[in-house]
C-alpha cells in the first residue's frame, strides 16, 4: 500500500513536472526569443509525458538556420533544449536590387537582408528566381559561386565581390581592382590554386583581368 502510495505521490506531485528549461544554441546556453516562445508552453508538463518529438519539429520549421534539435527532458524537471545552426554563407542580390537572399553554404535560404548592411559576401546574380525561405537554391551557377567562396575562405583569400554571368563564367574582383575569371563547370579548387600562384608573381600588376577558365590561364 505504501509503495502504490510513493508511486501515486511521485506521479501527482510537481516533483516531475518541467519546472526549468535549459538552451544550447550556437555555443550559447541561454535560449533565444524564438525558441522560448515554443518551449515555455512545456512549462509543468509531466516529464514522463512530455513528447519531445513535437517540439523538435515545431522548432524546426520556425527558423529555417536550425538544422538540428535534440529535446530531452532530464528528471526531475528540466528540459534540455539543443540546436544546431547553419551558417550563412553569402547573400545573392540582382544586379540594381538592395534586397537579396541570405544562403547557407549548401544553398538553403535562411532570411533576406539589405547588401548594403550585410557582412557576408555578396554574390550578383543576372536573374534571382524568387525562392521560399527554407528551400534551397537550384541554379548550378550559383551554387558553384557558393563553392568557390568556401575555396577562398579555406585558403584565408580575401576578396571584395562575386558576379555570376549567364554562361556560367564567374567573375571574382579582388582587391586593386583585378578581376579573376573562372568557370563554374570546371575545376573550382585547380582554378582557385592557379590563382594563388599567380598572385605571387610580382610581374602581374600590370594586368587586370586573371582568366582561369583554361588549363593555362591567360592575362590581359
Amino acid at each position: 500500500m505504501t509503495t502504490i502510495f510513493l508511486v501515486g505521490y511521485l506521479w501527482w506531485s510537481p516533483w516531475l513536472r518541467i519546472q526549468t528549461i535549459e538552451c544550447k544554441e550556437a555555443g550559447k546556453s541561454e535560449c533565444s526569443e524564438v525558441v522560448w516562445a515554443e518551449a515555455k508552453q512545456y512549462l509543468g508538463h509531466h516529464t514522463f509525458l512530455l513528447k519531445p518529438e513535437a517540439l523538435e519539429e515545431r522548432l524546426l520549421s520556425v527558423n529555417p538556420r536550425f538544422t538540428k534539435v535534440a529535446v530531452e527532458p532530464q528528471l526531475p524537471q528540466t528540459l534540455v533544449v539543443n540546436i544546431n545552426y547553419s551558417q550563412a554563407a553569402a547573400m545573392l542580390v540582382t544586379s540594381g536590387n538592395e534586397q537579396g537572399l541570405v544562403v547557407d553554404e549548401t544553398g538553403k535560404v535562411v532570411g533576406m537582408e539589405k547588401s548594403s548592411t550585410s557582412q557576408l559576401p555578396i554574390i550578383t546574380v543576372p536573374v534571382l528566381d524568387e525562392v521560399v525561405i527554407g528551400n534551397t537554391i537550384k541554379e548550378p551557377t550559383h551554387l558553384a559561386a557558393l563553392v568557390l567562396i568556401q575555396e577562398l575562405n579555406e585558403r584565408l583569400m580575401t576578396f571584395e565581390h562575386l558576379e555570376v554571368v549567364v554562361n556560367g563564367e564567374i567573375r571574382l574582383r579582388l582587391p586593386g581592382g583585378k578581376i579573376a575569371i573562372f568557370s563554374a563547370g570546371s575545376d573550382l579548387s585547380r582554378q582557385v590554386t592557379s590563382l594563388q600562384l599567380i598572385l605571387t608573381k610580382a610581374t602581374i600588376d600590370k594586368y587586370r583581368e586573371i582568366d582561369l577558365r583554361f588549363e593555362h590561364p591567360v592575362l590581359r
